[in-house]
Order: C-alpha cells, then structure tokens, then sequence
C-alpha cells in the first residue's frame, strides 16, 4: 500500500550530518530536486550534471576569489584575473585581450581575422619578443590554393626581407612592379627632380633655407610675380650674399638682339630683368633657373631664362637669358628672393636634383 512519509526535519543522533543510502549506493532522485534558500553547495567530490548547469554572473575559483569566468552580459564571456578582465569574447565572435579596445576579430565580414586597437591616443603594438635571443616578424600569404608562403620579414635589427631573407643592398628602395607582381628592391635612377619647397611670395625680400647634401643640381621656377607697382629691380641671391657686380645678359625682344653686360660674368645676384627695363608689371612672367654644383668646391654655374610683357615695348613680351656664375665655393644653403618693389604675389618652387 503507497504511502507518504512527511516530516518537518531530520536531525542526526550523532554528528553533524545526515546520510541516506545504502553500503553500495547513494541517493537516487529521479525528478527534479530543488534548493530552496539555499546559498551554498559544497561538494567533496566530483558534480556531474548529465544536461546543463545554470547559474548567474561568475564561476570563482576556490581561494582565488579575483580571478573568474563571467557571463557580464548577454551573449558574452569574460575572464578575470587578479580582479580585472583579461580575456573577452563578444556577440559578434570578437575575442578581446586587455579589456574591450583590442580584438582579434574572427568574424566572417572580412572572410579572415582582423587585429585592431581601438584608441584616441594609446599606441597599437604588434611583434615578436624574447627576453634573451633575437625574433623577427614574418607575414605569409598564398595564392590559387598553393601552400603560404613568406612574403614579408621584419628582421630583430629593423631590415625588412622579401620572400624571406632578401634585404636589398645599400642605396635601394622598395618598387612597385603593378597590380599582380610583387614589390622589388631597385635602385633609384639618377637625375631624378624632388620637390624640396614651395613658398608664397608676399613681401620685398623672402628667404628660404635649403638642404641640398645629397643634390648635385638645384633648379627653381619663380611664377606670377606680382608687385604693389611696376616691378623694378629684382633678383636671386644665395647664402645671403650681397653685391652689386651682375652677370652677363642677353636679351631678345620682338625677334631683335640685343646684348646687354653689366659687370663680370661672377656674380652674387642675378637679375630677373634687363637692366633698364621695367619689366614684369603683372603676372604674367615666368623664370626658370639653375645653380649647377651645389656642393663642389669652386664657383658654380647659373643660367635662367625669363619670360613676360614688358611695358616699355608697348607690353610685347621680353624674354632674358642670363648666364653667369655664382661668386662663391661654398656650399648653397639658401636663397633670398630681393626687388627694389614691393612684392605683393608670386611662388617660388625649388627642386633637388640627383
């Protein structure tokens, strides 16, 4: 006959425990069993739940109580050690390491793994590292399904290798060989032009500081020169020196010749105009020059040739060549652009060449 047995607690004759069971089992329960204000379960043993373990924020570790696996949101895992998050894994399948800024991202919107730090000012830091030897960096890729191979190596001491341990010799630059071909190691060609300056002219005297060591040759253009009035005397000189010997002029105007020379043919200032010419009282002018030699030691050879309206030939154009040399063995280390009127527009550009 089925019966109930109920009763309000059972309290043991010995001891502080209760056991029920047999010498070879234990207890077997077959539907559900619930704590009611119970806030512990200690277990000397193993738990084994045969479906799921549901629970709230945090599984802790015995004795180690800052360090845990946390579920601190919805559809996210986190872990802690020594009271803070070290290890992060996010809905969108983001693993994070430090806290929530730096993911390596295995999501498949890019069908691979991205790695960024996400900062307004902190420095983002990828590499190998070792405490007593020497690492480098390599990045491998494939292609067509073929096995990856090394493209990129960044070597302990900062050389950069191609397809391995291809460095390049002294002097070469990495080159681009367009799309399909892999980048190579040239060396430039010479006679290159670099554009070294660029200024806005606004006033009667600009000076502008060069670095010209690795150049053989500086060439320069002086467009659109504009002054407050019709532009007289003006002129380029280097490392601010000053003089009033000119070089040697030649001068063509509507198809005739003239020869103009005033002074010797070494010179510390070079005219933009023919002397006697007002010359240039608009934008419309263009110069063009060259210093050769920059850092030999003798005197260096100057040629420009200028263009534009001159009023005193009811606005035809003037052209001036002018040849010379410069007046100095020093290196050049700037060039001052001088008028005896006001400059009120124009630009200089300077270039270094190889």
């Amino acid at each position: 006959m089925a019966s109930n047995l109920r009763v309000d607690s059972i309290v043991p004759a010995t001891g502080a425990n209760v056991s029920i069971g047999t010498a070879t089992g234990g207890v077997i329960i077959p539907g559900v069993l619930t704590y009611e204000d119970v806030t512990n379960v200690d277990s000397v043993g193993v738990v084994t739940a045969r479906t799921d373990i549901n629970l709230g924020d945090s599984i802790i570790h015995i004795g180690d109580t800052n360090t845990k696996i946390r579920f601190p949101a919805a559809d996210t895992i986190t872990a802690e050690t020594g009271g803070s998050e070290k290890l992060r894994i996010d809905s969108k399948g983001q693993l994070s390491s430090g806290g929530s800024t730096t993911a390596f991202d295995g999501t498949s919107s890019l069908n691979g793994i991205q790695m960024y730090y996400e900062t307004d000012s902190g420095v983002a830091s990828f590499g190998s590292y070792s405490s007593g030897g020497t690492t480098n960096l390599r990045l491998y890729t494939n292609s067509g399904g073929s096995a990856a191979t090394e493209k990129i190596r960044i070597t302990g001491s900062g050389e950069i290798g191609l397809s391995g341990a291809n460095y390049g010799t002294s002097g070469q630059v990495l080159t681009s060989q367009g799309s399909g071909s892999a980048v190579q190691w040239a060396t430039p060609s010479s006679g290159g032009f670099t554009l070294l300056n660029t200024t806005t002219i606004t006033n009667n005297s600009t000076s502008i500081s060069l670095s010209l060591s690795s150049y053989q040759h500086l060439y320069g253009t002086v467009t659109g020169l504009v002054g407050a009035s019709a532009l007289g005397d003006c002129y380029l000189r280097f490392n601010s020196d000053s003089g009033t010997n000119y070089p040697w002029h030649r001068t063509y105007q509507q198809g005739n010749e003239g020869i103009n020379s005033t002074g010797d043919r070494d010179a510390t200032s070079f005219y933009f105009n023919g002397v006697g010419f007002a010359g240039w009282p608009n934008s419309q002018n263009v110069h063009r020059f060259t210093l050769f030699d920059v850092n030999s030691g003798a005197r260096k050879l100057f040629e420009m040739f200028s263009v534009g309206d001159d009023p005193s030939y009811s606005g035809h154009p003037l052209f001036i060549m002018t040849h010379g040399q410069y007046k100095s063995t020093s290196a050049i280390t700037s060039l001052q652009l001088s008028g005896s009127t006001a400059f009120t527009g124009g630009v200089v550009k300077l270039y270094g060449i190889k």
